[in-house]
């Protein structure tokens, strides 16, 4: 059996992949490259628990304040409240969905301000797998005709798992499957995001969107890994009467 030190995946982790067919080894595998740390071994751990750990703090603290703060100028019939639910692609094709909550702190005529948070899930196939919590702002401009366009600007806690089984090497020199407990990661994330609001043509209190954005995955071996996603979803507003 040939084995090789996993370096692509977004993980960093030393880890060695089961082969298709599995046999005894026949000798050690050969370490992980020079900058690719075993778990529990990177100087940087600690320091990436500390990064993930305020990210996590300040996802727990600014709900308190941003969707406790008045909504202003909101007419009867709008809705402060959106929920969410759309398919979250990573890099457009690796799958997921996102599930969200939205609320208008702004409404002047067509335009709105937005305090989000949501929560994401995706597989990256024999990558890695991910799970985040986020909070963002955002700005919505709507036309009378209901097609619309925002951004947002968000931060979340990501936390990833390599995608299969993981191998690593132990002191007497032999390779097991080992449990790892994935790496966490800060993700400040863009995005712009189309779509049409149906209540406006007094069909349902649904918009419909399709959104394109980016998110940073950091700390990557020392920078932040870009990654490209798409998203296609709706958004309900309860107790909103159609115009």
């Amino acid at each position: 059996m040939t084995t090789a030190a996993h370096t692509s995946s977004p993980l960093q982790s030393c880890t060695w992949r089961r082969p298709l067919a599995v046999q005894a080894p026949s000798r050690a595998p050969a370490p992980a490259p020079a900058g690719v740390p075993c778990p529990g071994t990177s100087p940087r751990q600690s320091g990436r628990w500390l990064i993930a750990g305020v990210c996590a703090l300040a996802c727990a603290l600014v709900p308190a304040v941003a969707f406790s703060a008045p909504a202003v100028h909101a007419t009867s019939e709008t809705s402060r409240w959106g929920f969410s639910a759309a398919y979250f692609g990573e890099t457009f094709t690796h799958p997921g969905v996102r599930l969200g909550a939205e609320r208008t702190l702004v409404e002047r005529g067509g335009y709105q301000l937005l305090a989000t948070a949501d929560v994401t899930h995706y597989v990256h196939r024999r990558n890695h797998i991910a799970l985040g919590a986020g909070l963002g702002l955002g700005n919505r401009y709507t036309g009378m005709s209901g097609w619309y366009v925002d951004g947002i600007l968000s931060v979340a806690y990501l936390h990833a798992w390599p995608q299969g089984d993981v191998y690593a090497r132990g002191d007497d020199g032999q390779v097991a499957q080992v449990f790892d407990p994935g790496r966490p990661y800060v993700a400040p994330e863009f995005s712009v995001g189309f779509g049409l609001d149906l209540a406006r043509r007094a069909v349902a209190p649904l918009r419909v969107f399709v959104r394109l954005g980016a998110f940073g995955q950091y700390p990557f071996n020392g920078y932040m890994l870009p990654h490209l996603t798409g998203q296609v979803g709706v958004i309900w507003r309860p107790n909103l009467s159609p115009r």
